[in-house]
């Protein structure tokens, strides 16, 4: 009996999801030396290891091929198959990437909450002359400019560094 199209593309769907669980990616298999080798070798780490000291975060260990260890506090999570150096950067990344947005959505939180309390003390306040009043209302335009900047998200480009074979 022949698929309908919505069956054929819930098949299709099922079998991209099941390859993005997938243990590494389409060059994985291509490979002719391990990730940590390459990593041991390039010139280039230094982009990489630099801006995570100066932000005090320790710097992965990439110079060995294998397997990701994880925390004890972490062995009853779902943890992600990281066999080898590639796989462990690979993580590494997809990491850093939801780190670095739950830290900007902690100090976007932080920020407007501060913002909020200079606004709630304007709103309280009754400037006595016309000189104070116009620089309170200044300060309140600059203050909601601030709030309408932190409503915005960003964006960042970064090389693409998952493969499929597709």
């Amino acid at each position: 009996m022949a698929l309908s199209n919505a069956e054929r593309q819930r098949r299709h769907t099922k079998r991209k999801r099941e390859a993005q669980k997938a243990p590494g990616d389409a060059v994985s298999n291509l490979a002719s030396r391990p990730f940590s080798e390459f990593y041991a070798d390039d010139a280039n780490v230094e982009d990489f290891e630099i801006p995570l000291l100066i932000a005090s975060i320790p710097i992965p260990d990439f110079y060995h091929d294998g397997p990701a260890e994880f925390a004890d506090e972490l062995k009853f999570s779902e943890l992600p198959d990281a066999s080898n150096s590639l796989q462990r950067a690979e993580m590494t990344v997809a990491c850093l990437i939801d780190a670095a947005s739950g830290l900007a959505a902690l100090i976007n939180k932080h920020k407007r909450e501060e913002i909020d309390a200079q606004l709630q003390l304007h709103a309280n306040s009754q400037p006595i002359d016309p000189v104070a009043a116009k620089a309170k209302e200044a300060d309140i335009a600059r203050l909601k400019k601030m709030l309408a900047r932190l409503d915005k998200q960003v964006r960042w480009s970064f090389p693409q560094w998952k493969v499929t074979g597709d």
